[in-house]
């Protein structure tokens, strides 16, 4: 059931730590995002991510090398393609 915080629940397991393959920290918070957008909007993720101490990380086509997103985020990967 959404919502609860039983033994099973996903809000139990992130309390314990166990959800393997999570990029967590020690205080159980993210430490890295990906972002995968372009636009208004990663720009104020990058900048909310930065604002919180998480490391962003955006991907960009080659047309968007110079985009803000990109350049807005701590990392920034490039994707194959255009577009």
């Amino acid at each position: 059931v959404r919502g609860t915080h039983g033994a099973g629940s996903l809000a139990h397991q992130r309390a314990r730590g166990s959800l393997s393959g999570q990029p967590l920290s020690a205080s159980g918070n993210f430490k890295s995002i990906l972002i995968a957008n372009r636009g208004e909007i990663a720009i104020r993720i990058a900048r909310a991510a930065a604002d919180l101490g998480i490391r962003a990380v955006a991907v960009y086509s080659e047309d968007d090398a110079q985009s803000l997103h990109a350049r807005a985020a701590d990392a920034a990967q490039p994707l194959a393609g255009v577009g």
